[in-house]
């Protein structure tokens, strides 16, 4: 059990076409086979286009048009499941498709389940159902309808909404500060014809990325993705690099108000420089972990349980674009004081007031998250992709072993580092 655990997990990868790769981590740790595949895109003019793909795409493809086949071929296949979503990582938009399926090893008689859940995958992508030059129309309005649902109902989720819009507020003018679930105003102009012609564009020329974790030969594997990912390209796409901005000359501090809600929800975004490739990562990982991203960190300590000024507060790292995230749920009369305690602990770091038993907590925390991204097919595959898409993908094994390097100064030395850019407060009530 032990040696399973520490079983080294790699990707290896294998170019099928000019922009489509496939990335195989072949093991027996899991009696399913996870495949993912990812389309880059940019987060531009087409974002809502791009967003709604996915939704339409899972609808119906060759031999399984309709919903009800597709439910049908995947019982078929011992109740393997599908799902897509939309993914945002650095100022890239990635439709997602994700299909779980028995491993051959454990599938009756002389069926091959991998061999048919690779080809439907193929023809989910690339063999839309097409009605009139375009995707069916019914299809494409109930999604778009889906879609407009869905935007409409981030309100009612206000940490999620408030979220987005302290995204929308640091990051004016950049396109990361687009949604990746597209805009309203945009969805109405959405015509079958058109997003077909979107479709046939991202899949000719954006990098395509098709991921497999499980128990499989990679030979075989390789075989059957070339056939199933076989599409005409036109080239390779050259899509712009993540932008990573320096902090304003002064802070933005903005209050909105929302009625019916409990409590109110602070976002803070500071400015880092650094992304996952960079040397001093680990150390901001560290600074993270011990300034807010666990159970034994400051502001949960001092913030939730000294001061009991926040029911919740927890903290983030976009690690493609450098920013440093906190999120709380505060009323608006502790605003201040909430304030001044975030401020005076990212300080105190700063200035290296670091216990040995506080630092060593999150070091083992941080190492522990590490490896339980080998429990997880899609939190491995996640971590691999952010790390082809910023240039370099890192092994778990390195960042457990670079975490283990940090030192307090180092984490010091990040904490020097952070600057804030925007302080996003959602009130309760009407705005005065």
């Amino acid at each position: 059990m032990l040696a399973a655990a520490r079983e080294r997990l790699a990707f290896e990868t294998r170019p099928l076409a000019d922009g489509v790769a496939l990335h195989l981590c072949p093991t027996r740790r899991f009696k399913t086979t996870t495949l993912k595949a990812y389309v880059e895109a940019h987060l531009d003019a087409d974002t809502t286009l791009t967003a709604l793909l996915p939704y339409v795409l899972r609808r119906g493809c060759r031999r399984a048009p309709t919903q009800r086949r597709i439910v049908l071929f995947l019982e078929s296949l011992y109740g393997a499941s599908l799902s897509v979503d939309v993914l945002k990582l650095g100022e890239r938009q990635l439709p997602q498709f994700r299909l779980d399926v028995i491993a051959d090893a454990y599938a009756r008689g002389r069926q091959a389940p991998l061999k048919q859940a690779v080809e439907f995958l193929g023809r989910l992508l690339f063999h839309p159902v097409v009605e009139r030059g375009g995707f069916r129309e019914t299809v494409v309005d109930s999604e778009k309808e889906n879609l407009r649902h869905y935007i409409e109902g981030l309100v009612n989720d206000p940490m999620e909404y408030a979220s987005e819009r302290m995204i929308e507020t640091m990051c004016e003018g950049e396109d990361f500060a687009r949604y990746e679930y597209g805009r309203l105003d945009e969805i109405a102009a959405v015509d079958p014809k058109g997003l077909l012609a979107h479709h046939r564009r991202l899949m000719e020329r954006n990098p395509l990325h098709v991921f497999a974790v499980g128990d499989f030969d990679p030979d075989a594997l390789e075989r059957m993705a070339a056939r199933a990912f076989r599409a005409r390209r036109r080239g390779k796409a050259e899509l712009p690099s993540t932008v990573v901005q320096a902090p304003p000359r002064e802070p933005r501090r903005v209050v909105e108000h929302l009625p019916e809600i409990e409590q109110g929800k602070l976002v803070i975004g500071w400015r880092t420089g650094l992304t996952v490739v960079d040397a001093g990562m680990s150390a901001l990982a560290m600074l993270n972990g011990l300034f807010g991203a666990f159970s034994h960190s400051r502001l949960f300590r001092r913030l939730r349980e000294k001061e009991g000024l926040a029911y919740f507060v927890e903290t983030a790292l976009d690690k493609s674009k450098g920013l440093l995230f906190l999120r709380a749920g505060i009323p608006l009369d502790a605003l201040g004081k909430s304030r001044e305690v975030i401020e005076q602990e990212l300080a105190s770091i700063g200035r290296g007031e670091i216990g040995a038993e506080e630092l060593e907590m999150t070091r083992q925390a941080l190492k522990a998250r590490i490896r339980a991204m080998a429990d997880s097919p899609a939190r491995m595959i996640t971590a691999h992709l952010e790390g082809i898409l910023n240039g370099r993908a890192i092994p778990p094994e390195e960042r457990e072993a670079s975490v283990e390097r940090v030192t307090a100064e180092e984490v010091a030395e990040a904490a020097r580092r952070v600057r804030l850019d925007t302080e996003y407060f959602l009130a309760e009530g009407e705005a005065e």
